[in-house]
């Protein structure tokens, strides 16, 4: 994903200064005007971007920063607005991680830095004005380490404000400044990453930051949201979602507060006591609903809302607290009377969701479809239910995935209720965060449903894989933790010891939004029991998307996934350390007869890389590919005529014996064939995927699920 251009952001005409710091080393220009920045003590550059760019890396120890000379472009004197990207790797111990700064310390005019001064970590502004009065108004806040956040702050003179933004949301409230009138006309040098204390340079930062933008005006809180979602690419057009037409309305929940928009039609939500917002799954704004305050959105009764007939709804939720009774996600219905509808909702104290209607509007003549659900709580889920009027059925997915069995004993057609249409709930209400809800007005079909989850994540649907009839298994790992969902079939991995999932926009060299993330250190895996599926004994080929965070034990491995158990034995694939990589196949036959096939791969730290092996019985040939193109030469396993027929489990990150040749790194998108691709099919499998490893540009294919 590419930055986006000067002229999509608000208020464009009043940026002064915008440095991508995306340049390898050196001197980082500045894209809007001539402030370009000189390179103070060799600020490196780190592939882990945010973007498909580098990222500038700070040193705090070797007091690496960026600087350039006072000018009258960057001393605005009234109000300003100052954003960046920023990954710090430390959280600040009584001490100050500089991000921008106009500030010597017999100068002064103003800094933004991540601190801590003995009551936590916060974000923290000093201002001083002409008169040499000053403040310092901070918001406590804790950023992740390694992890990429979007930060600033808004300085209004008018009101006499400080306003400290996380990812498009407002932190807390704006905080009072006092006494300030004015910005202070500092002669300092502007400086990223540190600022000039009584000492000298002070306040190095230390990580990774990107994209720092400077306005001289004030940005509202649309402003902000609307920036920052120019980031987002997670949020497909509503154009290549499965059956577009048949979409009644379309709420992103993508603005920082009030009005939620339908971006279809004009069923526009009121906000009701007040439903904030903050940084989202999909890099874009999410509405945070606080059960304790009843927050909802609504909007009153209308012919769109009045769904009588098929219906399909589907939103991303996430919890911040799961037990309560009942956690209504959306519905149109009263306490009692002629008022019911439709509703959606988790139940039963968190552990079942719930789809229910309406045949007549009176109280207890619902139908309702429940299945057994327990979420995480701070976990993302794509949710939804269909209901086929017709045939009397409902279902219910959890992530693309079908939750249970289709329920037949449904109404044949639902009430049309006078009740107002809500999301968050108008009697038991959500505690937690949603996002881009959908409803339509038809049925989809569980291949749709299955698309429209993929669509968030850029990866290719199952019909265009290659030969995707032999397709026995699908993990695209994109879930933000807990059980992995098969998108093929029914074989979901359990999660054993918590792997958790990167968080965040696409990473550069992958193609999915979320990726499965294994912290060796916690044996962490994922795993099924054998059964026939995953047990393919003749022709088979596997693929996945890895990238390692540590290299392999020496004489060790770092297993990507297996059917191997020690006295029970099928074939583990691996990366594996022998004074150098190797792409290593262990096969077993029925015969008892096995053999390791490696080639020779070097496979570098936090770089992605998409490899698989092809097993053919014809020829007893195996062959090992990495993006895309063959490697190495084709190995031919002495005496392996088969694979066994394993009753071991199915494991992703580990073998048998749980321990330090476990994955350590992060995994998307693990596909298991049975049957031997071609050399043509691999390379068009990796075609397929919207981003190339070795660039981090566009493949100039089709790009799946794109736009906002």
């Amino acid at each position: 994903m590419a930055l986006p251009d000067n002229g999509d952001f608000a208020q464009s005409g009043s940026i002064i200064g915008r440095w991508k710091l995306d340049e390898a080393s050196g001197t980082r220009v500045d894209s809007v005007g001539s402030s370009d920045l000189t390179d103070n003590n060799t600020v490196g550059s780190d592939a882990s971007s945010q973007f498909s760019t580098t990222a500038a890396d700070f040193i705090k120890a070797n007091s690496e920063y960026l600087s350039v000379a006072d000018s009258e472009t960057l001393s605005p004197l009234v109000e300003m607005s100052y954003f960046a990207w920023i990954r710090p790797a430390v959280v600040p111990s009584s001490s100050s991680l500089a991000i921008a700064s106009k500030y010597d310390h017999a100068d002064r005019a103003w800094y933004l830095d991540y601190s801590e001064d003995g009551g936590g970590a916060r974000l923290h502004f000093y201002i001083e004005d002409l008169n040499d009065d000053s403040d310092s108004p901070e918001v406590s806040i804790t950023l992740a380490t390694d992890t990429w956040h979007h930060v600033g702050v808004v300085y209004d003179d008018t009101a006499n404000t400080a306003t400290f933004y996380h990812n498009g949301a407002i932190i807390s409230t704006a905080q009072t400044v006092t006494a300030i009138n004015d910005i202070n006309d500092s002669g300092a040098d502007f400086r990223i990453g540190a600022f000039s204390g009584g000492g000298g340079i002070s306040g190095e930062f230390d990580g990774n930051m990107q994209d720092h933008i400077f306005w001289s005006t004030t940005l509202t809180a649309a402003e902000v949201a609307a920036n920052y979602n120019l980031y987002g690419t997670g949020l497909p057009a509503t154009a290549a979602l499965p059956q577009s037409g048949s979409i009644t309305a379309r709420w992103k929940l993508d603005e920082p507060s009030g009005t939620r928009a339908d971006s279809v039609g004009s069923n526009d939500l009121t906000d009701n006591n007040t439903v904030t917002a903050e940084g989202a799954q999909f890099n874009n704004i999410a509405a945070v609903f606080e059960l304790d305050n009843s927050e909802n959105l609504s909007i009153a009764d209308n012919a769109d809302m009045s769904q009588t007939g098929d219906m399909s709804y589907f939103v991303w939720v996430q919890f911040e607290t799961h037990t309560m009774a009942d956690s209504r996600l959306m519905d149109k219905l009263l306490s009692a009377g002629d008022h019911r509808s439709y509703y959606f909702a988790m139940t039963t104290n968190g552990t079942q969701l719930r789809y229910g209607n309406y045949s007549n509007g009176q109280s207890g003549s619902d139908n309702d479809i429940l299945r057994n659900f327990t979420p995480t709580d701070g976990a993302w889920y794509h949710m939804g239910f269909v209901y086929d009027a017709s045939a009397g059925e409902a279902k219910l997915f959890i992530n693309g995935a079908q939750l249970g069995a289709t329920d037949t004993g449904m109404n044949t057609s639902v009430y049309d209720g006078d009740a107002d249409f809500t999301i968050g709930g108008a009697s038991a209400f959500h505690d937690g965060l949603m996002q881009d809800a959908i409803m339509w007005g038809a049925e989809l079909t569980d291949a749709e449903v299955e698309d429209l989850y993929n669509a968030y994540f850029n990866l290719p649907d199952e019909g265009d894989l290659p030969q995707s009839g032999s397709v026995i298994s699908r993990w695209t790992l994109t879930e933000d933790g807990g059980t992995r969902n098969d998108q093929v079939g029914t074989n979901h991995l359990t999660d054993n010891n918590t792997v958790t999932s990167t968080t965040g926009v696409s990473e550069t060299n992958s193609s999915a939004e979320r990726a499965a993330d294994f912290e060796v250190g916690n044996n962490e895996y994922l795993s099924i029991s054998d059964n026939a599926t995953l047990s393919p004994t003749d022709n088979a080929s596997y693929f996945a998307w890895i990238k390692l965070e540590s290299q392999p034990p020496a004489g060790n491995h770092r297993f990507i996934a297996s059917k191997y158990d020690g006295d029970d034995r099928s074939w583990f694939f691996s990366v594996r350390e022998e004074s150098g990589n190797f792409l290593n196949l262990y096969i077993e036959d029925s015969n008892e007869d096995s053999e390791q096939v490696k080639v020779s791969q070097t496979f570098t730290n936090d770089v992605w890389y998409h490899v698989g092996w092809v097993w053919d019985t014809s020829d007893n040939s195996v062959v090992f590919y990495v993006d895309g193109a063959k490697v190495g030469s084709t190995q031919y396993p002495n005496d392996v005529g088969d694979l066994e027929d394993s009753s071991c489990q199915f494991r992703i990150g580990e073998i048998d014996s749980v321990g330090a040749a476990g994955w350590d790194g992060e995994m998307q998108d693990h596909i298991f064939w049975s049957a031997s691709l071609t050399a043509a099919e691999v390379l068009t499998l990796y075609e397929l995927y919207t981003v190339e490893p070795s660039t981090g540009t566009p493949s100039g294919l089709t790009l799946m699920g794109v736009g906002n």
